[in-house]
């Protein structure tokens, strides 16, 4: 699990419109040839950066 909202602090550029663009934020897609998640306006991550930033799922259901 991915928490963006951390990668999109900035209050202008590309990823600030996707944050702020519900339209925009809904035409989310899997690049499959990159492993990486992307937009319609160009912005996607680098999978590697997700990878690491993430969290475990299965760690959070030892919490609850």
């Amino acid at each position: 699990m991915l928490d963006i909202k951390k990668f999109s602090q900035s209050d202008e550029g590309v990823l600030a419109d996707v944050r702020d663009n519900l339209a925009l934020f809904l035409t989310v897609d899997v690049d499959e040839v990159a492993g990486t998640v992307c937009w319609e306006n160009g912005v996607d991550f680098d999978p590697t950066i997700l990878y690491q930033k993430s969290i475990d799922v299965d760690s959070l259901l030892d919490v609850i």
